[in-house]
């Protein structure tokens, strides 16, 4: 595959060869754990792409949903996520179900979809398979590419959008690369699927006017998302007098970003280029035993375990507190665990132990007290006061131990 040749993967594919990291990677994401069969929302993220070109942008149908133990979408090109809002059982919060990319000089696809003997007679499935078969294969070229640079600081050309809706690519001979994505109209946008806003807090753009110029505003998940900042765009006097205007962004982007533009009638204005600046991470990791309050647990010693101890003797609705960990700004959540017993969740919430959800991560069983592996989630939602973890569980006795735990801010 890496000297050149294609891979498809069907749903259960993520299910398999956990101990192969090569594996891993040329999936993109293992599979953790699913909800009885139900109906859902598909949301067609690009809509350019061989595999997902004329399938619809909500796409309602049933079929075995997966929660993956790590989301994939820093690593990838999402075609497709679930929407957690129209079935029971997703954890993900940001939930890619359907990706592709590069795998050395070769290609990669994966769909979650495709359980039910009934999704093989679906026009609309067997296209999605075909499409990423044709990939894979090289049959066809796609934009596959994960999110780029251009998503922390580098230039991402305006045109290489993957979904929009009224703009077209116009030819200038004085912009970047000799194109824009022009012809835009009150209430015009673009989507670029593999740009993540996470930590984004500015945005650039380099745009021409021999209209009446306008807006663009810089939203989050899709056209009608979060609002994350806005900014004029000045009458340059000529479609290929090119200028730049920039502003700042609030921060709170999680998903994949979405430029709306707005202004008066006719067409307003060119944009040729973008970037976005993003505030550096940073990462904290904690020993679990280190709580400065708690429920229903005790310190455990494993010799396997960051220095030696765990917080341990889990059961449901146990909880622990950090009273030096602020919840302020997280983005993710990642922890060292182990579980002889049945495993669990780890809710992380805001400021106590019913404070605000900011998200959920399941705990395998490995097989022993002292065998560990990492977990992790990414959060969302607003967040001020210290950190506490709930653990919750429906098997009996004790569940998991926890070792230690980071989180990126």
């Amino acid at each position: 595959i890496d000297g050149g040749g294609g891979y498809v993967g069907v749903h259960s594919a993520a299910d398999t060869e956990y101990d192969w990291p090569y594996y891993g990677q040329l999936m993109g994401a293992w599979f953790n754990n699913h909800p009885a069969i139900q109906q859902a929302t598909v949301r067609t993220e690009d809509t350019t792409n061989p595999a997902t070109a004329g399938l619809p942008s909500a796409w309602t149908r049933t079929d075995e949903w997966y929660n993956y133990r790590t989301n994939p979408r820093a690593n990838v090109h999402v075609l497709q996520t679930l929407d957690e809002s129209s079935y029971s059982g997703g954890n993900m919060g940001d939930h890619p179900i359907t990706w592709c990319h590069p795998q050395g000089s070769g290609r990669s696809f994966y769909t979650g979809l495709g359980h039910t003997n009934e999704s093989y007679a679906e026009t609309n499935f067997r296209n999605l398979l075909v499409g990423g078969i044709k990939y894979a294969a090289g049959a066809v070229q796609a934009n596959c590419a994960p999110p780029g640079n251009g998503g922390d600081g580098g230039t991402i050309e305006a045109e290489t959008y993957t979904s929009q809706s009224g703009v077209q690519q116009s030819s200038h001979p004085t912009a970047s690369g000799g194109k824009t994505v022009g012809f835009v109209e009150n209430g015009d946008w673009v989507g670029y699927s593999s740009v993540s806003t996470t930590g984004a807090t500015g945005f650039t753009a380099r745009v021409s006017s021999a209209g009446s110029g306008g807006t663009i505003q810089i939203r989050s998940g899709s056209q009608t998302g979060t609002l994350l900042g806005s900014v004029t765009v000045p009458v340059t006097g000529n479609w290929d007098t090119f200028t730049t205007v920039s502003t700042t962004l609030n921060g709170a982007g999680t998903g994949p970003l979405f430029l709306v533009f707005t202004g008066g009638s006719g067409y307003l204005f060119d944009l040729d280029t973008f970037a976005l600046t993003k505030s550096a991470s940073s990462s904290t990791t904690t020993e679990a035993e280190a709580y400065t309050s708690q429920s229903g647990l005790q310190q455990a010693s494993h010799t396997t375990a960051s220095g030696g101890k765990t917080a341990g003797y889990i059961n449901n609705g146990d909880w622990a507190a950090y009273s030096g960990v602020s919840t302020s700004g997280l983005k993710t959540f990642s922890a060292r665990v182990s579980s002889g017993g049945s495993g669990g969740a780890i809710q992380v919430r805001s400021g106590s132990q019913t404070g605000t959800l900011l998200g959920q991560v399941n705990v395998p069983s490995t097989g022993s007290w002292d065998t560990f592996q990492t977990v992790s989630t990414t959060l969302s939602g607003s967040a001020t006061g210290p950190l506490y973890l709930v653990f919750t569980g429906s098997g009996t006795g004790y569940l998991f131990d926890l070792d230690t735990f980071t989180v990126t801010s």
